[in-house]
């Protein structure tokens, strides 16, 4: 589905905003909906935010390939196995393609974490390679950035 079905009387959907979920979670259960052995619970956190809330995270639960569950809240970041973490500039940044999400992390834009442990040369190339798949999900179409 086109995040443009979103759009209301002309209006754009604004970036982290409760229109902007719905449709992240309808990307997240679309692109993450064949069976495989990618399994993960990732935490994206934006720091920093405009508003209320400086700290925005979402979570993304994926089993065998299947998305399970996305959840978003605000300010105390629940406990994951993985997590992705950057200023709110540098994620809408990445939306709008300006900056490559790989070399983001490579370059140390964004902190990506295993709660496990260490992360090892393979193991933080899984976790950039997820990670880039969560970027085209919220690379949605429609959106205002403020």
């Amino acid at each position: 589905m086109s995040c443009v079905d979103y759009l209301h009387g002309g209006m754009l959907m604004k970036f982290l905003s409760e229109e902007w979920f719905v449709a992240l979670e309808e990307n997240i259960y679309r692109i993450f909906n064949k069976p495989g052995k990618l399994t993960f619970e990732f935490c994206e956190v934006f720091d920093n935010c405009p508003g209320e809330h400086s700290l925005v995270w979402v979570v993304y639960d994926v089993k065998n390939g299947i998305a399970k569950n996305v959840t978003h809240g605000f300010d105390v970041i629940p406990k994951c196995d993985y997590f992705a973490r950057g200023n709110y500039e540098d994620h809408i940044r990445v939306c709008k393609k300006e900056i490559d999400p790989k070399k983001s992390v490579l370059n140390g834009t964004f902190s990506v974490e295993d709660r496990g442990g260490g992360i090892t040369p393979m193991k933080l190339l899984g976790l950039i390679n997820m990670y880039m798949r969560l970027v085209e999900a919220k690379q949605l179409d429609g959106v205002e950035y403020e």
